[in-house]
This record gives structure tokens, sequence and C-alpha cells, in this order.
């Protein structure tokens, strides 16, 4: 799907193929078309693992709750949203993780997208003083879901220990990986 960029206020990698751009720049038919096809390829329930069989109308509802600290993935050349990432539960000078990509984009690619999400968040600087926003990414991965422990790890991500019972997948606690990325990780 090849909806316009409603900003052209986005960052560009020109090593890489894809630029990243904040969620509510994108139109609304395309930001919909992405979480369609996570559904459609029944991957939705892992981005959003907390809520029981999710929806497109859940994952609407995340958006509204949290589009500002969502941003899109897409690629230079189609327009097409590869992935998507969040940051959210700051505390001090870190912040929780979370990625996603579409069904349709091969591994190598993902690890790049993922790697570079966590790169430019750790070495963004505070105009005023050149201070680090942030020092650190930590995320929690069900560990159930063993495609996405593997990607937090490849793409630079440290395995710190499991916490029991530290997320609802389906309705039901389970034990998940806490792994943290920094600016030595790269």
């Amino acid at each position: 799907m090849n909806a316009p960029v409603n900003s052209p206020e986005h960052l560009s990698s020109p090593t890489l193929e894809f630029s990243v751009v904040p969620l509510l720049h994108l139109a609304p038919d395309q930001v919909q078309y992405y979480f369609q096809r996570l559904y459609t390829n029944d991957t939705l329930k892992y981005r959003f693992s907390d809520i029981i069989e999710p929806t497109w109308s859940d994952a609407l509802e995340v958006i509204q709750r949290m589009g500002q600290q969502m941003y899109m993935v897409l690629d230079n050349e189609t327009n097409d949203i590869l992935g998507e990432f969040m940051f959210e539960n700051f505390t001090g000078k870190a912040c929780q993780s979370h990625f996603s990509t579409s069904p349709d984009t091969d591994t190598r690619t993902r690890v790049k997208i993922g790697r570079f999400a966590a790169e430019h968040a750790l070495t963004r600087k505070r105009p005023e003083t050149g201070e680090y926003f942030l020092d650190a990414l930590y995320g929690l991965t069900p560990l159930s879901n063993r495609a996405a422990t593997i990607f937090a790890l490849k793409i630079g991500y440290k395995k710190q220990g499991v916490l029991p019972s530290g997320m609802m997948v389906n309705g039901k606690p389970e034990d998940c990986m806490i792994s943290v990325c920094t600016r030595e990780s790269f």
C-alpha cells in the first residue's frame, strides 16, 4: 500500500534502504493496512501479547494512547511499512522498547531495522547540552516467543535474566527474558 507520508519530516538512513517516520505523520489507512497485515498473518498476537486475540480495534486503541511514542519504518522505494517500534516506560535515562516487523520483511532487513532504531535512540543528544537523552533500552520478551528473543539478541540487546510471570500472554502470566541494550552494543 503506497499511502503518502503526511509530513516530510522523517529520519532517513543514507546507508540503508528505509526511513523512520513518527506514526502520527502517516496516513491512517497506511497504518491500518500494516496492522491488518500483522493480524492476517497471525502475528499481531505477538506485538500485543498482553491482549487475548488482538484485532485492529485493539491496535487502534494502543495507537490512540501511545501514538506519540510509536515510529514506523518505511521502504524508501515503495513507501511500504516494513516495521514499527515504540518506546515507553521512561525511567531515569532508560526506557522500554517494543518492535514489530511486517511478515513480508526478510530476517536480514529486520535485524538492520532493529539495530538502526536502537542505535538512533541511544545516540540522540539534547541540542542545548550535548547530553544523551538515553543511556539504555530494555526489553521484556516472552520466553515462548523464541523468534523475538533471538531477534533481541541479534540487534544488540544482552540477556540480563528471566522475570518470572513478567508478562501476560494470551491472558496468562508468562516468564520473560529481560534484556538491555546500551551504546556499547554498537
